[in-house]
């Protein structure tokens, strides 16, 4: 007999005491099937959890592995284009000397900066394809005001060009970038 079969039981024979007895023995099994719901859902919960914080260890651990070799690998690695030796590139680089001697490297009207000219390339990577003017140039402010001169030129080559090029970069002692425009529009600087 369960505890509604005495409750039935006890209010048709009006025993009241029994009546209050078996209501509080009903109230304490309601609460104890909370209690036990709730356990169960906090036990799900701290288990959850712990399934959570294991998984976002696993990955701390492999960020931490990761992060270093990433860095590394930019420390050490030179971004720098490559240089394309093809023949069309040598030949583009062979056209812009060509241009330069013959508009200001003429006898009796040379440009100061034609002397410092050591040679010409294309550089290439995988998205840009730009000219650099290898000098002799230091990088101080005559150096610098001397890269200008030179950039405008090439410049105007380029400009000529645009479809085919990227960019311009002025290199002088030591392979310092002392000149540079990255668009036809832009000025050198």
């Amino acid at each position: 007999m369960d505890i509604n079969d005495k409750e039935k039981e006890a209010s048709a024979e009006f025993d009241p005491v029994l009546l209050k007895t078996l209501q509080e023995l009903k109230a304490v099994e309601k609460r104890e099937a909370s209690n036990a719901a709730i356990r169960k859902k906090m036990k799900n919960r701290k288990e959850k959890t712990s399934k959570e914080s294991k998984e976002l260890n696993k990955y701390v651990k492999y960020s931490l592995v990761i992060w270093p070799i990433l860095i590394m690998l930019f420390i050490f690695t030179k971004p720098e284009a490559i240089v394309i030796n093809d023949k069309k590139n040598e030949a583009q680089a062979q056209e812009i000397m060509q241009y330069l001697s013959n508009n200001f490297g003429v006898k009796g009207s040379t440009a100061s900066w034609f002397i410092e000219i050591d040679g010409i390339n294309i550089y290439q990577n995988d998205k840009n394809r730009y000219i650099e003017v290898l000098t002799t140039l230091e990088k101080d402010a005559e150096g610098i005001v001397t890269a200008s001169s030179l950039c405008g030129a090439v410049s105007n080559y380029w400009y000529n060009h645009s479809s085919e090029l990227d960019g311009i970069r002025i290199r002088g002692v030591g392979n310092k970038i002392i000149g540079h425009q990255y668009s036809v529009s832009s000025p050198c600087s």
